[in-house]
């Protein structure tokens, strides 16, 4: 983490509004969120859709995260005219955050 910002090749997200960052400033991390806590979002982070999965009502998306594949679990209505690269948003209030050497569950205030 540097300067509040979480990345790696392909994201990078601020984290610097939603948590206390500067007691993890310099520390890997591992950014744990569950697929229904990442939505589509207009002004979002764009990322390579690898595949659409449809769940009934639901649809997951899997994304190409670097060295990671992100899925989202969003409802079938919003993906209509998505495309091939979707923007997405976390909701930054459900994050974890992980040790990347011990992956143990990281202790953060909220911002």
């Amino acid at each position: 983490m540097k300067d509040g910002q979480l990345t790696n090749e392909k994201i990078s997200i601020d984290l610097s509004e939603a948590i206390e960052v500067k007691e993890l400033e310099g520390m890997q991390v591992i950014l744990g969120i569950r697929p229904e806590d990442v939505h589509l979002s207009e002004d979002g982070l764009e990322l390579p859709l690898l595949v659409a999965e449809p769940l009934g009502n639901e649809t997951l998306l899997h994304m190409d995260g670097g060295q990671n594949i992100l899925v989202a679990k969003v409802h079938i209505e919003e993906t209509k005219g998505m495309g091939n690269i979707p923007k997405i948003k976390f909701d930054l209030d459900k994050i974890y955050l992980f040790d990347i050497e011990t992956e143990q569950p990281i202790e953060f205030n909220k911002a």
